[in-house]
């Protein structure tokens, strides 16, 4: 009798210790950016080409953090959504193809580069955030672009 109660008792305890397991955590889900090519009218092609340096970001916003906000000047990000990379990082690519796709320049070089340049085009990524303040919530990107002879 006592192997039986003895056997009931390593059954119970074992049973009660799978149920101080931590709970699983939930995955994160990651988000790239991406862009679909604008059609629109051919631009005259400059006999120019145009080095496209990765964009800088502002505080806050270089970091692969998701950021949101709920009321004005208060930045918070989601716990479990984030950007694969940095945004600055997935824009250099997109603004780079952007511009030759446009058709305006000899080419568009990522810098660093070999190619020697006769335009660089600095972007500084100023903001992306969701904002909540409005219904429906509206994402906002605002970008500042500096063109340099």
């Amino acid at each position: 009798m006592r192997r039986v109660i003895a056997g009931f008792a390593v059954v119970a305890l074992l049973a009660a210790c799978t149920a101080l397991q931590p709970p699983q955590a939930e995955q994160a889900s990651t988000y790239v950016l991406e862009a679909m090519p604008a059609a629109g009218a051919p631009r005259p092609r400059r006999d120019l080409v145009l080095e496209v340096p990765p964009p800088r970001a502002r505080p806050g916003f270089d970091t692969p953090q998701m950021a949101y906000t709920q009321r004005a000047n208060a930045l918070e990000h989601f716990a479990r959504h984030r950007w694969v990379d940095t945004p600055a990082r997935m824009l250099a690519p997109l603004i780079a193809q952007a511009l030759e796709q446009s058709g305006g320049f000899r080419a568009v070089v990522q810098a660093p580069s070999l190619a020697a340049a006769n335009l660089r085009l600095e972007t500084e990524l100023v903001r992306l955030q969701q904002e909540f303040g409005a219904r429906p919530s509206r994402v906002r990107l605002t970008l500042r672009a500096q063109l340099i002879d």
